[in-house]
């Protein structure tokens, strides 16, 4: 959303990601260990990163 464009800057050069929306981040003890973006958001399996 463009109302949070700063927020999701900020987080996209936080953890090295490109910005993109939709938009998941994994992210386990402060790096981001997967993220997808779009269609493939549907495909991720988050129980793997329980």
């Amino acid at each position: 959303m463009l109302n949070y464009r700063d927020i999701s800057n900020e987080i996209a050069a936080k953890f090295q990601v490109m910005n993109e929306s939709p938009q998941v981040l994994v992210i386990k003890n402060g790096v981001v260990v997967a993220h997808q973006s779009h269609g493939a958001i549907n495909n991720m399996n988050l129980s793997l990163f329980v």
